[in-house]
């Protein structure tokens, strides 16, 4: 049986990574249209990676969690 905070997790860092690949978007719209933002697509670019991974990782865990 899920733990009820993990599916909070779960939700919460869903709606990160949505937001996250939102503003990966804007900002490269952005870094496309005025190069000195290329620094910050980048970064917002980085962060999303590290949302997806621990989205990953949450779910590497629960997979681990229900073999045993």
């Amino acid at each position: 049986m899920v733990q009820p905070a993990r599916n909070k997790v779960r939700a919460m860092l869903g709606e990160l990574l949505e937001n996250m690949e939102d503003a990966q978007e804007v900002a490269s719209g952005l870094a496309r249209e005025y190069p000195e933002y290329r620094a910050m697509a980048e970064a917002v670019h980085r962060v999303k990676d590290i949302v997806l991974m621990a989205c990953e990782l949450e779910a590497y865990d629960e997979r681990e969690s229900n073999e045993f």
